[in-house]
Formats: C-alpha cells, structure tokens, sequence
C-alpha cells in the first residue's frame, strides 16, 4: 500500500493482482483502480499482453477532495476512461512538453468521469483512517523485513534472505 492512487490498466490480454486481499480478474482494457493506502498487489502476476501500472502523484490528484476522503470502486470498466488512458500513454511517448500537458488534461477528464460514476463512498477523515486500519497493522512487519532482510526473485520464486539464516522460498 502507498498513499499515491495507482491505476492497473490491461491494455491487451489479462492480468491478475489483488487488492483489498481479494483476487482480481483484468481483461482487456479493464482499469484496476488502488485508492489511496488500499492493499494491493501487482508484482509477478501472471500478465499475458500489454500491462501499465500509474502511480498518480498526489500533488496531481488525491482522493481528498475538501473534508471529504473519496473512495472510488476498483474495477472500472468503461470505454471512455480505457480510450482517456491510451491518450496518457500516446502522448508518454512522444514526451514533448505539448504532449504531457495533453497526458494531464486526459488524466483530469480521467478522473472526471471517475468522480460521476464510480464513487464508491464518501467519508470524513476519522472514517477514512478506520478503513485502512488494516494496513497499518503490516507496518512493524514490513520495518523489520526492509531492517533485517532482502527478498530476491530467480527461478520464478520469491526467497527471503534473513542475516542469520540461508535462503528461504516464500
């Protein structure tokens, strides 16, 4: 989890992450949206096709709109918003300052129809932080795997290096 919004965008084929500890079903041209601290896992998933992954900069948009914590639903599903996210990553590529004013503002009509459609709920700040009190609970475990361990990824597993111990498959 991270306070950054990401969007999981399954260009062609499909793709299988995770949010909210629940599996997670992407064909082509679905939007996975992670709100603000969500759960979430998109690394070494099975993806056959073109996958990009987003992570909208709060400084550009934030699921904190005046007093309220907006949280939007997970699985979109709409052409509109699939076409807005093939602009983004056209106008990537070109990388010219012309283009990434074009990005932000399909980014913005993006996040328009997002705020029209798919608001889940609406809550206010003590609301919010119970949501997520769930993440929290991960924070001493994640401290001491990133203070006394290295994860390493060959042979298609994922293995953890503690300092006193050998290799462990997860």
């Amino acid at each position: 989890w991270h306070e950054e919004i990401e969007l999981q965008y399954v260009v062609k084929g499909e793709a299988f992450p995770t949010c909210n500890l629940e599996g997670v079903s992407l064909k082509e041209r679905d939007i996975l949206f992670v709100n603000s601290n969500e759960l979430h896992c998109g690394n070494n998933m099975p993806v056959k096709g073109e996958f990009y992954c987003f992570h909208i900069n709060k400084a550009f948009f934030s699921n904190q709109i005046g007093d309220e914590h907006i949280i939007f639903e997970n699985l979109i599903r709409d052409r509109r918003c699939s076409g807005l996210l093939d602009k983004v990553i056209t106008c990537h590529r070109q990388g010219d300052f012309k283009s990434r004013i074009n990005a932000a503002g399909y980014l913005y009509d993006f996040f328009r129809i997002l705020a029209e459609e798919y608001v889940k709920t609406a809550t206010n700040e003590s609301e919010f932080k119970k949501s997520f009190k769930r993440a929290d609970s991960f924070n001493d475990i994640v401290k001491y795997i990133e203070e006394t361990a290295t994860l390493t990824y060959k042979n298609e597993r994922w293995y953890v290096t503690d300092i006193d111990t050998e290799e462990t498959p997860l």
